[in-house]
């Protein structure tokens, strides 16, 4: 690891300890170097801004979470075990990081055009693996090919409607034990693109 990428790692790892007890809006840049220990003028070598600073720590998490989900849908083989596997593991991922989520949904409006932007970027690479998925389920005669001219549709169908449980059922907690029936409603899912 290079000095550059040392002091990077360390800058996300301190905002998120801070983004997570204080919020990004109380946290301030001095903050970060203090609890990295290390001056001010180092940090604002790397980072710009406390904003750059919390896109970077987004950023690094989504990383992770597509990550995992890529690792584990690799490890399946039909289309229908890649999909069921996408959304499981993407529900558990992201509840193991649900404190950031909560801090983006809870300084959304004050951040929005940060968020939004992030958002993009993470459902960009969400939508070209779940193509992916939906293709191979069409080659392999898994899923209708009914569904071929309508793939981007779908995917951000799936994604809008994931987006919308995620912050439901990690953000909000809204429907306590909802980890035992995700399967159940990826199947419900599931049915309607299989032949």
């Amino acid at each position: 690891m290079t000095k550059e990428e040392q002091v990077k790692s360390e800058a996300i790892q301190a905002a998120k300890t801070l983004f997570q007890y204080y919020g990004l809006n109380k946290t301030t840049m001095e903050d970060i170097a203090k609890a990295m220990g290390r001056g001010k003028s180092t940090l604002y070598y790397y980072y710009k801004s406390k904003d750059e600073i919390f896109e970077a720590v987004v950023l690094n998490e989504t990383d992770e979470i597509f990550s995992k989900v890529k690792n584990a849908i690799d490890n399946v083989s039909s289309a229908r075990e890649k999909l069921l596997t996408y959304c499981l593991t993407t529900f558990k991922s992201i509840n193991t990081v649900s404190v950031i989520y909560k801090i983006i949904v809870g300084e959304m409006n004050e951040n929005i055009n940060i968020v939004i932007d992030l958002r993009r970027k993470f459902e960009k690479k969400q939508n070209e693996l779940l193509s992916i998925i939906f293709h191979q389920g069409i080659v392999n005669g898994e899923f209708t090919s009914e569904i071929e001219n309508d793939i981007d549709l779908l995917t951000f169908s799936m994604n809008s409607a994931l987006s919308g449980l995620v912050i439901d059922f990690v953000i909000r907690k809204n429907f306590p034990g909802w980890e035992d029936r995700i399967e159940l409603l990826t199947n419900i899912f599931l049915k309607g693109l299989l032949v």
